[in-house]
């Protein structure tokens, strides 16, 4: 309380819009608690009678209102938009119901997003692991090796009267090989 009344800030009540203004010129967030801001971002008290803050952050992600934000920022180090710019940034106003409904939507769906994410980087987590267990082998036992061109290669210019195995190109990715891609070719 004493460092907020003696600073030029103020607080925004719990459940409004806050809009970054200078550094990630755009950004918006509803915030959960009151909050004391910097000069960095502004906070919106919103007509709850006729918006939806959470829809107003969302709508801010349009590439229309993005493009906006882009287009007025100033600055050479530090960028930033008057919030006389920002104030003038029209934005659309279905029935209040609709926005609820549209926030929910793109909520769940962002929810889902991030769980995928989250799935994906545990499962490339999982792989590198298993892998790095499984191709490390027993220490205890001689390893069992065999050279790469025993297996599928041969190149063709040094051995233009033998067959020779080669690899598709669809049996090949970053972090796959497919032995079963490969195929025969004989010499005419």
């Amino acid at each position: 309380e004493p460092g907020l009344a003696g600073s030029a800030s103020h607080t925004v009540p719990a459940g409004n819009l806050l809009i970054a203004t200078r550094v990630g010129v755009g950004k918006s967030a509803v915030n959960l608690i009151d909050i004391a801001i910097s000069q960095d971002l502004t906070g919106c008290v919103v007509d709850k009678d006729r918006f939806d803050p959470l829809f107003l952050a969302l709508l801010r992600r349009t590439p229309r209102c993005q493009q906006f934000f882009d287009l007025r920022k100033r600055g050479a180090t530090i960028q930033g938009i008057p919030r006389e710019d920002l104030l003038g940034l029209e934005i659309i106003e279905p029935p209040l119901k609709e926005q609820l409904a549209i926030a929910a939507v793109l909520s769940q769906i962002q929810t889902a997003a991030e769980t995928q994410g989250k799935i994906v980087a545990t499962l490339k987590e999982l792989k590198a692991a298993t892998m790095a267990k499984l191709f490390q082998g027993d220490s205890s036992k001689k390893p069992l090796t065999a050279r790469l061109e025993r297996l599928c290669l041969k190149v063709r210019m040094t051995t233009p009267d033998r067959d020779f195995r080669y690899i598709d190109v669809s049996a090949v990715s970053n972090e796959d090989f497919r032995v079963t891609s490969t195929a025969m070719h004989t010499p005419a």
